[in-house]
């Protein structure tokens, strides 16, 4: 009974010691934004006006904190792409407030464009892999945005038009 105790205590200590190694890092600031502004996208395809109280609150902050504390690794872009990453912030952040304040579906949709264009530009400095969001445009609406692969799912129209777009970036 003592050797079988004493080898559990001792494979439960390793695994103390190799899980911390081994357990992926946290996720981007990208990643982050990203789970809100899909939030509200899936809001928007069913025509119902997303909590933009809350996920447009958590894009703004996360916005202001990563522009404060700047990290090109917690932004999730390369070095090289620090700076234009870095100045796309306080737009994302500006857009994020205007879309906390809308309240209807219209306002909302509109606003959801604003922020969609420093995010478009803020994906394409990310490294590509798997999970990460395709750019989508909408050519009646004139309009992009960011959704994950598959079947197009335009938020400007909803479901009158749900499949109208094309992605037009991996």
């Amino acid at each position: 009974m003592k050797n079988t105790w004493k080898k559990t205590l001792g494979a439960t200590a390793l695994l103390c010691l190799v899980l911390p190694l081994s357990a992926s890092a946290a996720p981007s600031t990208f990643t982050e934004i990203y789970e809100h502004y899909d939030a509200m996208l899936k809001d928007l395809i069913a025509d119902k006006v997303p909590d933009t109280k809350t996920h447009a609150a958590a894009i703004e902050e996360a916005a202001a904190k990563l522009h404060e504390d700047w990290s090109a690794e917690a932004a999730g872009v390369k070095a090289e792409a620090g700076d234009e990453v870095r100045a796309l912030l306080p737009e994302v952040k500006e857009a994020a407030a205007v879309l906390r304040k809308a309240t209807e579906l219209q306002a909302v949709r509109e606003a959801f464009f604003e922020l969609s264009k420093p995010l478009v530009r803020y994906l394409g400095a990310t490294e590509a892999g798997e999970g990460r969001p395709v750019v989508a445009y909408c050519p009646m609406a004139r309009k992009s945005w960011l959704q994950e692969k598959g079947d197009i799912t335009n938020p400007y129209y909803g479901a009158s038009m749900l499949a109208c777009g094309s992605v037009v970036s991996e």
